[in-house]
């Protein structure tokens, strides 16, 4: 490397060192996807979504072993309506949905009424919140191009 200038030979020695690292994390990858199928998620006191009963954790979105929770809270199509829909319309879904969650905790394994309702709602306001987006905005285009039309008239 005496041949080439200072600044070329450090870059080229970083380059070595960043193909190194590369070739390591292919050799490796392979290692790493085998260990993180083993994993196993363990509700602990510390992982969020459990709920200590009677000195066992139930995992609140499985529930325990025996008990599965019937309603549907429709969390990820809250989320899914705040980001990708009407931001305030995907607000409401949210709040339906921890309610629905909040009901589910409380209601002992049984479905109640007041999650079926929530969770009804979490579901409309979802869709709506979803839909209601790109309908605003053909709506705002076809009312500038009447502007637009109307304008020409003016003139």
């Amino acid at each position: 490397m005496s041949h080439l200038p200072k600044h070329l030979s450090t870059r080229v020695e970083l380059l070595r060192d960043i193909k190194r690292a590369l070739w390591n994390f292919v050799r490796l990858l392979p290692q790493t996807l085998s260990s993180v199928k083993k994993m196993t998620h363990e509700a602990t006191p510390s992982t969020p979504l459990t709920a200590a009963t009677n000195s066992t954790l139930v995992d609140v979105e499985k529930g325990s072993d025996d008990q599965h929770l019937r309603v549907r809270d429709y969390r990820k199509l809250a989320i899914c309506s705040i980001i990708c829909g009407l931001s305030c319309v995907g607000i409401v879904s949210l709040i339906y949905s921890v309610k629905t969650r909040e009901q589910n905790k409380t209601s002992e394994g049984k479905p109640s009424q007041k999650a079926k309702e929530y969770s009804r709602k979490t579901l409309y306001w979802g869709v709506g919140a979803l839909v209601a987006l790109p309908l605003l905005i053909i709506l705002i285009i076809l009312l500038l191009g009447l502007l637009s039309y109307l304008l020409t008239f003016i003139n």
